[in-house]
Order: structure tokens, then C-alpha cells, then sequence
């Protein structure tokens, strides 16, 4: 497996992001400037989510360059950072982050769902739906019988698949 092999995802991911990002701000300037007269509360969640995307892609900018620049030539290094760095996927802060933009936006979407249907009992279902969903997610499902893909403890930051560690399976 070489460095490029491993480092192609990322950078395609980065730089289909970028793209994504750039409509985002479009959509963002376009919204600022047609609807003036919304809701301080609409337009501040717009301005929330916007420094939130911005912070998200300038981190995945930065893993990008602390592989592809910073360590350039350097494919053994890459390779020992690859294989034993919690950076795989993100960076932590990425993946907070990643939550909680998910999160401003789905708790938008249930406060219309809710203001658009006067029905608490939707909002109560969804609410709880998603608090299922951030337990089942967000849970280290890994104990003291899991190790990391790379043989390690899992370090709870870890997001390579782990694997079971025991006779059977190894």
C-alpha cells in the first residue's frame, strides 16, 4: 500500500468539499441579500452555520497540507502517520464539528416541522429519535475485548475500524 494510494481519498475529499463550500457561501450571500427582513434568529443561524463550514474546511485544509506538503516525499513518515494517527478521517475537532453542524441543522429542521404543525408530539419523536441516533453513534461500542485496526488499545479517538481481539477473530 503506498502513500499515494492512501492519500488520494482525502485530497479528492478536500477539494470536492472546497467546491461544495464555495456554493455555500454563494447561497449564504444570496440569502443576505434577498431576505433582509427575516428573523434575526433565521440569519443568525445562517451566519452559524456558515463559520462553522468555514472552520470545517479550513481543518480538512490543514490535514491535506500536513500530509501532502509539509511531509512531501517523506512517503515512510506519511505511512507511519497514516496507519497510527487518530487524523484518519479528521482530526477530532473535524468531527465535533461535523456534529454539530449536524446538529444546528436538524434542531432548525424540527423547529419548523414543529412551528409548521403545532404538534408537540412530532417534535417530542424526533427529539428523542435523535437522541438514539447521537447514543448510538457517538458511544464508544469499543471495550477492553475491541483493539484498534492497527493492534492498539482503543484510544477513544481512534476511527479506524476496530476488530475483535480474541482467538477467533484477530
Amino acid at each position: 500500500m503506498s502513500a499515494a494510494s492512501l492519500l488520494r481519498g482525502p485530497l479528492i475529499g478536500t477539494c470536492l468539499a472546497s467546491v461544495l463550500y464555495g456554493i455555500t457561501c454563494l447561497q449564504a450571500f444570496f440569502y443576505f441579500q434577498t431576505y433582509v427582513n427575516d428573523q434575526r434568529g433565521l440569519k443568525l443561524t445562517v451566519a452559524l452555520l456558515l463559520t462553522l463550514e468555514t472552520i470545517h474546511v479550513a481543518l480538512s485544509m490543514w490535514v491535506v497540507d500536513s500530509y501532502l506538503v509539509v511531509n512531501y516525499t517523506n512517503q515512510p513518515r506519511l505511512l507511519l502517520e497514516y496507519v497510527n494517527s487518530p487524523l484518519v478521517g479528521g482530526t477530532p475537532s473535524d468531527e465535533r464539528l461535523q456534529f454539530l453542524i449536524d446538529l444546528v441543522v436538524y434542531f432548525y429542521f424540527t423547529w419548523r416541522i414543529w412551528m409548521f404543525t403545532s404538534n408537540l408530539w412530532i417534535v417530542f419523536f424526533m427529539v428523542g429519535w435523535r437522541v438514539v441516533m447521537v447514543a448510538a453513534t457517538h458511544t464508544p461500542l469499543v471495550d477492553s475485548d475491541f483493539t484498534c485496526a492497527n493492534g492498539d488499545q482503543y484510544c477513544g479517538f481512534c476511527t479506524k475500524p476496530a476488530k475483535l481481539y480474541m482467538g477467533l477473530l484477530s
